[in-house]
């Protein structure tokens, strides 16, 4: 009786699992990339802000062009629809401020 059933309806419950993983995979590898897209936009989005913040407001001293820069890139990347913290984008600004002031 069950070998009756697996050779009528086998094929189709393969199939199914089979479509099943690919489903699977492909919204995994999709969670995957969006991440790794979404790091390396707040990477972009950092080193914009800083040179943006250094031409604009170069009247100010460090911790408010620090908060400028913050503002900026948490609209930046809220227009994105990517989500971040005050504690993710400080050391990505920091790292923006280095590497602007690294001599070419």
């Amino acid at each position: 009786m069950f070998a009756e059933f697996l050779q009528q309806y086998g094929l189709e419950l393969l199939a199914a699992l089979v479509s099943i993983l690919f489903g699977y995979l492909g919204i995994a590898l999709k969670t995957m990339t969006r991440k790794f897209l979404d790091s390396e936009t707040k990477v972009q989005v950092a080193g914009t802000v800083v040179r943006f913040v250094q031409q604009v407001y170069q009247d100010l001293d460090g911790p408010a062009k620090y908060e400028k820069a913050l503002q900026e890139a948490s609209s930046l990347l809220s227009r994105y629809g990517i989500p971040t913290s005050p504690e993710e984008l400080r050391p990505l600004l920091e790292a923006a401020v280095n590497e602007m002031k690294r001599p070419a």
